[in-house]
């Protein structure tokens, strides 16, 4: 009896049933073995660094590791199903290759290659082709140790589905027991990653004349007094020239809080951080995260734009100052990816993961067709980074004056201590006493940057005809554990920030870190206006109220520390009297201030 035909639609069905639908879900089977390997280092170092990275971080991370895990399948599909343990052991070999410190290693390896057989370079074009050679490689060896892995089970009559399943088994309980702190830990925080600051609450007025409004920070420059008192430099030169140009200076000032972000975000939201602490304190996890959003979406800048101001914000690395998603033009040369055109800018945990991938010398030389940039990333250094930023200020300064808001963040005196005194980059800019003691290599520091602001400043004057205001001061004191106690070991150092009670560090060690540089020029305000308001969390209400009729407050000083560490960045005690000899009863012990 002949065996009846079937019907097209019936073909179609079994093919897709019985031919595709096995060989896609094999596909994906393989391709999610290599996106949980994939994931277990990022998600291992986003738990090792959830105080600073946010969830926007991760998408790109993520998005890489899922394109490097196609790469893999494709690429190992055949030989997974012609031998389907040995493929495994293929496919979790080329993903921790391919998707763990993938940089660090073809760096390791292209040396040695080199020393063989002639190679192309790894910059540029040729280290795309390089690259691809070097991927290529990887699966081949990959494959190699596969099949060697795949003919020892032969002899002994294992079984390469039980293996292959345990092998799974094993992968996915590694990546659970990962993936589930780490969604423990962006569920607890995830309003911090989306934090805006409150806007001022004022009925402000714009002159007919808008003066320029500079605000200008000088990363990790002591006060006078510390400058004077623990490296025997008095910055006489310096301050002389401040003063003879009608500056407000404060030789023992101090900033409110302890580090940058934190300080910054105080400054530019004319207030203590209440908000951010009512808000996250009790939280189980908590970030730094709302602290940048705070400097990114500030209250003043805000204001200063409804009052039809423009904005120019020249950036830094640090995230506090990486995105200025408020500014009218935003200057920073560095972290730049471009992707569909689109440019955007890289926190360090998304950069830091970028730079390890497969995909990293591809970015560096630029994807695109024509002039159209599918993808490129641009990274300047630090002192690359510092020029430009002084070369950007200096240019805006030429421009005309009126109505201007400038913001600058210049990473220096910070360390790497790359410049000496004269501007000539230094040979020995470690964290160290090599080649010269620590404290002189930050005293080279103070004086390069002294000898490039003057001119900006005496030009601002110029430019505006003196009506300019020019906020310049910085957002924290030197860190006191290298500089006062020469323990040159960073991770000391580290700890010492992220995990220790502020409130045992020495007196000397407390001035060092809350002693702040500020010098004021705020032509409308008294002398006795700045006697009383011209410090961190009030200069802005006094430049509001008397340039725009705000009618702010000026609020009392009170100064704060960590008890737990900075891994708990919400959680604050005071230690107004530490540094003032004097309690204050207005100061909250929780770190809100007086509102």
């Amino acid at each position: 009896m002949q065996r009846p035909k079937l019907k097209p639609a019936r073909k179609r069905q079994n093919y897709l049933r019985y031919v595709v639908w096995p060989a896609v879900r094999s596909w994906l089977l393989l391709w999610s073995v290599v996106v949980m390997i994939g994931m277990i280092p990022i998600m291992s170092d986003f738990l090792g660094n959830r105080y600073e990275v946010s969830v926007q971080d991760l998408v790109l991370p993520v998005i890489v590791v899922m394109l490097v895990a196609i790469i893999i399948a494709f690429g190992l599909y055949r030989f997974t199903k012609r031998n389907q343990f040995g493929g495994f052991v293929a496919t979790v070999v080329a993903a921790f290759l391919l998707t763990n410190n993938y940089e660090n290693r073809l760096g390791s390896i292209y040396p040695i290659l080199t020393a063989v057989v002639p190679l192309p370079k790894l910059s540029g074009a040729e280290g795309r082709i390089f690259s691809l050679i070097f991927i290529g490689l990887l699966l081949v060896f990959a494959c190699m140790l596969g099949k060697l892995v795949s003919r020892l089970l032969e002899r002994r009559n294992w079984s390469s589905h039980d293996l292959t399943v345990a092998g799974t088994i094993a992968v996915a309980f590694t990546f659970v027991m990962l993936a589930v702190p780490t969604t423990r830990t962006l569920i607890n925080a995830w309003p911090q990653y989306f934090y805006k600051p409150p806007k001022l609450q004022v009925s402000a007025t714009a002159p007919n004349n808008k003066p320029d409004i500079y605000y200008i920070v000088m990363e990790d420059y002591a006060n006078q007094t510390q400058l004077t008192n623990q490296f025997g430099f008095k910055n006489t030169d310096f301050s002389t020239f401040l003063s003879d140009n009608g500056y407000f200076l404060n030789p023992d000032a101090h900033q409110n809080y302890p580090y940058t972000t934190m300080s910054i975000a105080s400054t530019l939201n004319a207030g203590y951080n209440t908000d951010l602490i009512d808000k996250f304190s009790s939280a189980t996890s908590q970030t730094i995260v709302p602290y940048h959003r705070a400097v990114q979406y500030s209250s003043v800048v805000s204001e200063l734009k409804s009052l039809g101001y423009s904005y120019d914000e020249i950036g830094s690395w640090y995230e506090t100052t990486n995105h200025g998603p408020l500014a009218d033009q935003f200057y920073l040369p560095d972290r730049r990816f471009t992707f569909f055109n689109h440019l955007n800018y890289l926190d360090d945990f998304t950069e830091g993961e970028l730079s390890q991938s497969p995909f990293w010398r591809f970015l560096e030389a630029g994807v695109g067709i024509g002039h159209y940039t599918i993808a490129h990333y641009q990274g300047v250094n630090q002192t690359e980074l510092t020029s430009d930023a002084l070369s950007t200020l200096k240019s805006l300064v030429q421009d005309p004056a009126g109505g201007r808001f400038i913001f600058a963040h210049l990473i220096i005196p910070h360390e790497p201590f790359y410049y000496n005194a004269d501007g000539s980059l230094s040979t020995n800019s470690g964290q160290d006493n090599l080649g010269e003691p620590i404290k002189q290599k930050y005293v080279n520091q103070i004086q390069y940057i002294n000898s490039q602001i003057e001119p900006i400043l005496s030009e601002i004057k110029k430019q505006s005809n003196g009506q300019a205001v020019v906020i310049l001061q910085t957002d924290e004191g030197p860190q006191p554990m290298a500089l006062n106690d020469n323990n040159f070991d960073q991770d000391s150092d580290s700890d010492e920030i992220n995990n220790q009670d502020m409130r045992q560090w020495s007196d000397q060690d407390l001035d060092l870190k809350y002693g702040a540089m500020v010098a004021y020029s705020i032509p409308a305000a008294s002398q006795t206006d700045l006697e009383n308001g011209a410090n961190n969390v009030d200069v802005f209400r006094l430049v509001l109220d008397r340039y725009f009729g705000a009618n702010l407050s000026i609020l009392p000083e009170c100064y704060y520390a960590y008890p737990n560490g900075r891994g708990h960045t919400f959680v604050y005690d005071d230690i107004t009297a530490r540094l003032t000899g004097t309690a204050s009863n207005i100061c909250a012990a929780n770190g809100t201030g007086p509102k």
